[in-house]
């Protein structure tokens, strides 16, 4: 086990990407959700109510990626982020 600058191990560096990698994958997965859920609420409405239904979903996305950078992120990652 090499230690290497800044006093981590190849084992840190190893778990860092891998918890990096899993992060990503959660991400684009959460965001495909998202797509799935607004072609079922397209589905359901009128084609009057379609674009109605797009912004709603556009804000949905938009609020809660704000809430994650401002809140979640400084508490999952325990650092002072204030961007």
């Amino acid at each position: 086990m090499a230690i290497s600058a800044g006093g981590y191990t190849d084992d840190d560096d190893v778990r860092v990407a891998i918890d990096t990698g899993w992060t990503l994958i959660a991400t684009f997965l959460i965001f495909l959700m998202q797509v799935g859920f607004m072609m079922l609420e397209i589905g359901a409405v009128t084609k009057k109510n379609a674009v109605s239904v797009l912004v709603k979903n556009f804000l949905d996305v938009s609020v809660a990626t704000a809430c994650w950078w401002f809140v979640g992120y400084p508490l999952a990652y325990d650092t002072d982020h204030i961007a």
